[in-house]
């Protein structure tokens, strides 16, 4: 591929070389013509004027011999050839005969409209002319009659040397400039293959399975840029791998450890091991863990769902005060257990969002019920609504043991569970904050966390009010 590459480059190169050229010779040729031929003709046009007004008039006027001598130091000055002839068109003075040789008696059909100052006029002057010339007419004139006309000729081939002169200096230039512009392709070898290189190389590593491997491509521009993406892009998918493989560990435990716990139990149960006194007591551990298996299968099926189809949500605008009133009465008879108190401070008596109200009631189950499993006995839970310009701020606050500032940023992970947590959550899943963070996002919110360690958590989230 590299080749491949820098072939087409170098084959652009030269492609580029031969339009050049082509550019110079046949386009830059015609145009220098083309400039020149305008100059000359106005050139020419000026000095016709000048021996209309010096010495046309004297031609008509008198037999002047020292008029033709004059002329003819004129036309060897200028390159150019010039008649005078009068209102008909026959030939009086001729001057120039070595620039342009011949010269008629009479010009047939001559008509002097025909030739205008603006623009170049260049042919054999109605057939009188053996080579191209260009050819300027100017009027004599005596008052407001016309006497005659000066005709001057100049050839065209005169100015050949002129554009040959710079076409010589257009292909020096080129051939100058041409292998300078080698640096150009030097720039892409240095600033775009190179790279490239290196990046072919590295999709190659990742294509492989090693994703840990790193671009080394320190530039600034759109290379550096794409290398400095990759790396990310490959990090995070590093990253996605090892949190997948830890995943599927964390769930194999956390349904290995109840399945273990049920089968031997009931093993024992079979088998006669446990005494019929005891049977009851293993009952209510089988259920217990059995009562674990059904919240895991329902929290993976939810979040599932999520990533399947996507979370539909059923945006209504409801009260949030019944939802929370109607989530704390779910939690009662474990509260009144703990002697755990539920405080509900609400900004007004009806507080009326717009959200889906079976998700954003979910979130309230799952952070009550975070609440309660890491609170002392014998404290308080706060449920707090507070009204803000178009929103509405609600927090869930309790005086347990807190989390560690090492955990904070991992509490939303799937499986996640603190080391101080494990004790006092025997029953949780560790998905309860991923789902409360999935609905909320859902809901174009965030929800935050505030916590200090033995000394509660707060979780906070907004929703905009209807």
């Amino acid at each position: 591929m590299r080749n491949r590459i820098r072939l087409r480059f170098a084959i652009s190169y030269l492609i580029f070389g031969f339009i050049s050229i082509f550019i110079i010779f046949l386009v830059s040729s015609e145009m220098y013509k083309n400039v020149l031929l305008k100059d000359a003709s106005d050139s020419l046009y000026r000095q016709s004027l000048i021996v209309a007004n010096n010495s046309g008039r004297e031609a008509f006027a008198k037999d002047d011999n020292s008029l033709e001598r004059r002329l003819e130091q004129y036309c060897t000055a200028n390159n150019s050839a010039i008649w005078l002839v009068d209102a008909e068109g026959k030939v009086m003075v001729s001057a120039g005969g070595t620039i342009v040789s011949d010269h008629p008696e009479s010009i047939p059909e001559f008509n002097p409209e025909d030739f205008t100052s603006t623009e170049v006029n260049t042919g054999d002057f109605y057939g009188t002319l053996s080579e191209e010339c260009i050819t300027a007419v100017s009027p004599v004139t005596n008052g407001f009659k016309t006497l005659g006309y000066v005709i001057m000729h100049q050839p065209v081939g005169i100015l050949l040397p002129l554009v040959n002169s710079m076409l010589r200096i257009g292909i020096i230039s080129f051939a100058i400039i041409f292998p300078f512009s080698l640096i150009i392709v030097c720039c892409y070898l240095l600033f775009v293959e190179a790279p490239l290189r290196k990046i072919i190389k590295a999709a190659r590593e990742y294509s492989d399975g090693n994703l840990t491997y790193h671009i080394n491509v320190d530039s600034r521009d759109e290379m550096g840029y794409l290398a400095d993406s990759l790396n990310t892009m490959s990090t995070k998918v590093n990253e996605m791998e090892e949190t997948q493989k830890k995943f599927i560990a964390n769930i194999s435990h956390d349904f290995r450890s109840p399945l273990t716990c049920i089968k031997g139990y009931s093993q024992a149960i079979v088998d006669g091991t446990i005494p019929p006194e005891m049977m009851d007591k293993y009952l209510n551990i089988i259920i217990f863990e059995t009562e674990r298996l059904t919240d895991l299968t329902e929290d993976l099926l939810t979040l599932s769902n999520f990533e399947l189809k996507g979370m539909n949500l059923n945006i209504e605008a409801f009260d949030i005060n019944q939802a929370i009133k109607n989530t704390v009465a779910s939690f009662e008879g474990i509260c009144r257990q703990h002697y755990i108190q539920m405080e509900l401070l609400f900004a007004d008596r009806e507080n009326l969002v717009k959200a889906d109200s079976s998700k954003i009631q979910q979130v309230l189950h799952n952070l009550l019920d975070n609440a309660i499993k890491f609170s002392p006995d014998d404290s308080v839970i706060t449920v707090e609504t507070t009204r803000l310009s178009d929103k509405l701020r609600i927090s869930v606050k309790d005086n347990g043991i807190g989390i560690s500032k090492e955990s904070l940023p991992k509490i939303w992970d799937r499986f996640y569970k603190s080391d101080s947590s494990r004790g006092m959550d025997k029953k949780g899943t560790g998905l309860g904050l991923s789902i409360v963070k999935d609905i909320i996002s859902a809901h174009g919110e965030t929800i935050n966390v505030i916590s200090t360690e033995n000394a509660g958590t707060e979780f906070i989230f907004h929703l905009p009010l209807a």
